[in-house]
């Protein structure tokens, strides 16, 4: 066997070792970039769902405390009158804790979704803001709004699960 064989014989066994090594490096640093990503979305999506369902919250008080309003204007009784039955109703539910994000760490949030939320779910979330109570509906739309902020709040519950199961 002379040189020239040698070399060729090492040639043909090393090229191919390296490049399945190259390719094994480099579809385990894709699957780590994909699991990271799958993790980081997963962690915004929790976020989400919590910032969300504070928000469903508050707005669904607030929205009973326009209809608890309205309903006392229909009867004739004046603005104190309204006031003082909306100040008893949320008296007697125990008026509930703000649990929304403050301003910073909301802001936060919405750059996090921006850069890691799909364009589904940042339609879904904002959605539930949209039936913000502020400025406050045309007279008897409060009921509507509830409704809106029910159906918004089960579609980002379903579609952060859909795609959560989808990556």
């Amino acid at each position: 066997m002379n040189l020239a064989t040698s070399v060729t014989t090492v040639v043909v066994t090393a090229v191919p070792l390296l490049l399945l090594a190259t390719l094994g490096f480099w579809l385990a640093l894709r699957q780590d970039e994909v699991r990271w990503l799958r993790d980081k979305r997963a962690d915004l999506y929790i976020d989400l769902l919590i910032e969300g369902y504070a928000e469903h919250n508050w707005v669904r008080e607030e929205l009973t405390a326009m209809e608890i309003r309205e309903i006392s204007d229909e009867n004739g009784t004046d603005y104190d009158a309204g006031r003082r039955a909306e100040d008893d109703w949320r008296d007697r539910i125990g008026r509930l804790t703000d649990t929304r994000l403050p301003t910073s760490e909301r802001a936060l949030l919405g750059a996090r979704m921006s850069a890691f939320a799909t364009v589904e779910v940042r339609r879904l979330f904002n959605a539930i803001g949209a039936c913000s109570p502020l400025p406050p509906p045309a007279r008897g739309q409060a009921t509507a709004l509830k409704v809106r902020l029910a159906l918004a709040w089960e579609a980002l519950d379903g579609g952060v699960s859909a795609d959560l199961q989808r990556s």
